[in-house]
């Protein structure tokens, strides 16, 4: 606790002394450091006095004071109390500080000075060296304290000739030098400033020395760059050039033995070009040896590429310095252009005289022409041979119409100026070209557009082929003649093979009915009809199978289950064999669109094939399955469902060798066969928007895969057609230009009711049908034939019919199945279609579905 201060204590700190009195300095905070209160509270406790120590206070407002505190125990009246006297010294230890301040920031400037300064003695001794004269050196700064500076700059005892210090000693003025120091640093240019005392007496000298060594070697490399520059635009000799380049990089970089390699771009490999000095250097233009001390390899660019490489190498240089580098890097930068355009120049010369003696000894003609006049400008002796014109007779004249008529056809030349003008090339014209003489050859010509001394030129080059077109006109005179008889051969094994299956099927027609003629059984005789039916179909489906495979077989198509009918063919199929069929066909199997005939027909060839790879008998297995199909899961097959079907027998299998061409028409490789059998069936399915595959191994059987889409509509559940009786009335006009047919047609109808109509062909029916005034009853349908050979047929009159009677049923009906109106007979006008030959239950099925709705 405070009891007593003086009015200085009052009037330095600012307190009063109510304030004061009876608190403590930790009250007062009047330490600014707790710490120094606490060692002078421990220093009185321990010596009972302390002396002369420096304590920062603080002021009422704050502010600090720095004072030499001494403090003594004392005892009054019994009661130890601490005397303390505080000498303020704060302006004292402000101006130290100034000074300190002062000092170091002189020292900082000094420092800071980037280049070689010093303090010295006029006996040239150093007092004070900066950071960069001791960097200079390779010491501290106070290491070079003492010395001499020629001694540490120079490396001599002695100042050095011409040195400004020794001229200012006498001259007493700033001196300024430039002078190359022996050292490793370069070249500096000297200023030398004297410092005199109060009496005028030399003191000391200010020296500084600016380091030019960049400057000087920029100005070296200017004039090795410039003189380099003006003496490779003057050589055209790549050789020349490349010496030039060497040598400017030996003296830009002070290295005394080098060469230029040249890069080869086909394989990236490097050829020693030029060279000096290089006896202790391998072959491939890399440095090596002993006797090199320092070596350097700079690559020159051009185009982002490296085109060259200089290989540099010294036998008294250490090392290359960054200096000396980046001097060998500009020179590379600069030369790079130049030596890419002596490269190319010399690539251009040796391309010149290849194609100068490409184009004087080509076998084929050559012509340099003008594109704006067809002028000749240059030809070779290949075209004078040719053409029989000579050199005086064609340059100079022009291969338009009135020039040198070589073009036999001027179309051919305006085919050629216009590709060239679309396309600036045109390869591959062939054309014919009149000779001197009249004679005419067919040339092979290409032509492409270029540049000739700033003018549009059109270099073309013509092969004369005269005598492979000859030849090849020959070959495919014979190879027609070839086919032709090949054609006529098939043809010949194809009448014969149809020949023998329509004897065997006319044999059981003839055969059933002669038997039923002669049978008093009824019910046996109309057994033998149904027979003679079921070999008619037969003969029936050889004729689709012959006119699906001749015209294309469009199929007509609708929506019904396909197990029924797959069971039924493959049975018929191998009725009578020593084979038998196992089924495994799914209940749930899909619906699919299309032609009952047809289908049935490839299920037929398929099972009758697999009959015959198993001579010995055997089982042919078949199944049906519902696959679905992904986007891309096939290489032949669009995206959907599919009924798949499969045939497989197990017996001889296919030869790997002609598996690929089993469904080439007329290809077979049985002694009697005709070859339609395989290839129709892959036209009906490819016709039906599906595909077959085939595996197979010889010796062990074949499997046949059939996918046909899934319809996506309903239809009904069977395609067996079902002999459902029908009746109606009114009158039926039947049209054919065969007798016979119509009188079919007419008994057929006459036996469900119907009164009948016959003509032979259209125009008759459109005079009976709208002209003719008649008593029998109306019209209720037509039958009409497609086509009538020298007459109107259904196609050419139903739109006529429609005018009138656009509701009333009109059936087309025609042998030829595969005609697109048999398949969409709807698209052209018709109500239905029915291919000939059919039974009666297919007329019903038709009546039924048509008429008998109407009630007619």
């Amino acid at each position: 606790m405070i009891v007593e201060v003086n009015e200085r204590f009052i009037s330095r700190t600012g307190y009063l002394r109510s304030e004061v009195i009876g608190k403590t300095s930790t009250d007062l905070k009047l330490y600014e450091d707790d710490a120094s209160r606490q060692q002078i509270v421990a220093e009185l406790r321990r010596n009972g006095f302390c002396e002369s120590m420096e304590t920062v206070f603080r002021a009422k407002n704050g502010a600090a004071i720095t004072g030499i505190l001494s403090s003594q125990v004392i005892t009054l009246q019994g009661v130890q109390y601490v005397y303390s006297i505080i000498r303020n010294i704060t302006k004292q230890k402000l101006a130290e500080r100034e000074v300190l301040r002062s000092r170091r920031d002189w020292e900082n400037i000094f420092n800071a000075i980037g280049h070689l300064t010093l303090v010295l003695d006029k006996d040239h001794n150093i007092i004070i060296a900066n950071r960069a004269a001791a960097q200079i050196a390779g010491c501290s700064p106070q290491d070079l304290a003492g010395k001499k500076c020629h001694e540490v700059y120079h490396g001599s005892s002695t100042p050095p000739a011409g040195c400004p210090l020794s001229d200012m000693s006498t001259t007493f003025r700033i001196k300024t030098a430039e002078m190359e120091m022996q050292t490793p640093h370069g070249t500096f240019l000297v200023s030398c400033t004297p410092v005199f005392d109060d009496a005028g007496i030399l003191e000391k000298i200010i020296h500084i020395a600016f380091d030019i060594t960049d400057r000087k070697r920029a100005e070296s490399l200017l004039s090795i760059q410039h003189n380099l520059a003006l003496a490779l635009n003057t050589t055209s000799s790549i050789e020349t050039g490349l010496q030039l380049c060497l040598d400017a990089a030996l003296g830009a970089s002070g290295m005394d033995c080098g060469g230029i390699s040249l890069v080869n771009e086909a394989d990236n490999s490097f050829a020693l070009t030029v060279h000096k000095e290089m006896s202790d250097m391998p072959p491939d233009g890399y440095l090596g040896g002993d006797r090199l001390r320092a070596v350097a390899a700079i690559p020159v660019m051009y185009e982002g590429r490296v085109i060259s490489i200089f290989n540099l190498g010294s036998h008294t240089r250490d090392d290359v310095s960054v200096s000396t580098r980046n001097a060998l890097e500009t020179i590379a930068a600069q030369i790079g252009t130049s030596i890419a355009r002596l490269k190319t120049e010399e690539a251009l010369r040796q391309s010149n005289e290849k194609f100068a003696k490409i184009f004087k000894t080509s076998p084929d003609s050559i012509a340099i022409t003008r594109f704006s006049d067809g002028r000749y400008l240059e030809i070779n002796e290949r075209f004078t041979d040719t053409t029989g014109y000579s050199k005086e007779e064609v340059l100079g004249r022009s291969s338009m119409p009135g020039g040198v008529a070589l073009w036999n056809r001027a179309e051919d030349r305006e085919r050629l100026i216009a590709a060239l003008r679309e396309h600036g090339k045109i390869f591959g014209l062939e054309a014919p070209l009149r000779m001197k003489d009249g004679s005419i050859k067919v040339a092979l010509l290409s032509a492409r557009l270029l540049d000739i001394d700033g003018e549009e030129c059109i270099i073309s080059i013509a092969r004369d082929i005269t005598d492979r077109k000859l030849a090849e006109e020959e070959h495919i005179r014979l190879e027609q003649q070839l086919q032709q008889s090949q054609k006529m051969e098939s043809l010949g094994v194809l009448a014969g093979g149809i020949a023998h299956d329509f004897n065997n099927l006319l044999a059981g027609i003839f055969g059933y009915i002669d038997l039923a003629r002669s049978e008093p059984n009824e019910a046996q005789a109309k057994e033998y009809l149904n027979a003679t039916l079921n070999t008619i179909d037969r003969a029936k489906g050889l004729t689709q199978q012959l006119l699906t495979f001749a015209k294309g077989g469009a199929p007509v198509q609708k929506i019904g289950a396909l197990a029924p009918l797959i069971r039924d063919a493959a049975k018929f199929a191998l009725s009578g064999s020593n084979v038998s069929c196992r089924f495994d066909i799914r209940e749930d199997l899909w619906q699919c669109k299309y032609d009952k005939s047809q289908i049935g027909q490839v299920i037929d060839n398929m099972i009758i094939n697999a009959q015959q790879a198993m001579p010995m008998g055997g089982t042919v297995e078949v199944s049906a399955g519902n696959v679905s199909v992904k986007s891309r899961e096939h290489a032949k097959l669009a995206e959907g469902r599919y009924v798949k079907i499969m045939i497989a027998d197990h017996g001889v299998g296919i030869p790997k060798e002609i598996l690929p061409r089993i469904f080439e028409p007329f290809f077979t490789t049985k002694t009697k066969g005709h070859g339609l059998g395989l290839a129709t069936c892959y036209s009906i399915i490819n016709r039906h928007e599906g595909m077959i595959e085939v595996e197979s191994e010889q010796g062990n059987g074949s499997t046949f895969a059939i996918y046909l889409p899934a319809s996506e509509e309903d239809g009904l559940s069977s395609m067996e057609g079902k002999d459902t009786p029908h009746r109606g009335n009114g009158t039926i006009i039947v049209m054919d230009d065969e007798e016979y047919i119509r009188g079919t047609f007419g008994a057929m109808l006459q036996t469900m009711g119907y009164s009948v109509v016959l003509k032979k062909e259209g125009k008759e029916v459109l005079d009976y049908a709208f002209k003719e005034e008649t008593s029998a009853p109306p019209i209720v349908g037509y039958f009409l034939d497609l086509t009538i050979p020298g007459g109107m047929g259904g196609k050419d009159i139903i739109s006529r019919i429609r005018e009138k009677q656009p509701v009333v049923p009109v059936f087309v009906a025609s042998g030829y199945a595969d005609d697109p109106v048999m398949a969409n007979p709807v698209e052209y006008g018709f109500t239905a279609s029915i291919c000939k030959p059919f039974r009666i239950a297919e007329m019903r099925e038709l009546l039924n579905k048509h008429i008998g709705k109407q009630g007619g």
